[in-house]
């Protein structure tokens, strides 16, 4: 039996989760105003994600070139979702933190995320979405030399971050600055309010 064209297969992966994340994204006014480029997204979350972070840090976290980078972030500052600071242990390098807008358009990403990843993996059951992403996982931290997701400290009574608690819905962990916990898709809940909030606060 020949081996599986993997490399085929994640690139038609790819090609299908861009597509699904464009089409959602091209509703989003806030981010069509912000001369949005499908790199930002990444961007934005990992600086939200290891806050205050370093350039080379986000650009080796999502192997960009850093000219490139340096190009998404100016968009991203302009917009008023990231800024830029002179990092306090080494004056000659910029920290980058997420400003409050920014956090509202992460709570957003999240969740459109959610309702992508919900249309991405609908073949696939609970068990098979966790194998799948902990098999991708292993790869992607074979070639990067990313460390082991850590547990520790989790509850057993309490699901990790994205998976479903016991009423079926998905939390994430509390942004800063916001101590309640984010329910960013939640098809029996108050999803469309909460997409409502978000995107009249971006639009302000």
């Amino acid at each position: 039996m020949p081996e599986p064209d993997v490399t085929t297969l994640t690139h038609r992966l790819a090609a299908i989760t861009r597509r699904a994340m464009g089409e959602r994204m091209a509703t989003e006014s806030w981010a069509h105003e912000a001369g949005f480029r499908p790199g930002c997204i990444g961007v934005l979350r990992v600086v939200a994600a290891r806050e205050p972070v370093s350039q080379r840090e986000v650009s080796e976290a999502l192997l960009l070139d850093p000219s490139d980078l340096v190009t998404l972030v100016d968009i991203l500052e302009a917009a008023g979702l990231v800024e830029r600071r002179r990092d306090p242990a080494d004056r000659r390098r910029y920290a980058l933190e997420v400003t409050p807008r920014g956090q509202l358009a992460v709570v957003r990403l999240r969740e459109i995320s959610q309702e992508t990843n919900e249309e991405l993996l609908a073949p696939l059951d609970q068990t098979e979405r966790a194998q799948l992403a902990e098999l991708i996982g292993r790869v992607v931290r074979h070639h990067t030399g990313e460390p082991e997701p850590s547990t520790a400290g989790l509850s057993p009574a309490d699901p990790p971050a994205g998976q479903p608690d016991e009423d079926g819905v998905s939390e994430l962990p509390a942004l800063p600055g916001h101590p309640e916990r984010v329910r960013p898709y939640d098809p029996n809940r108050e999803a469309e309010r909460t997409r409502e909030r978000a995107a009249e606060s971006l639009r302000r």
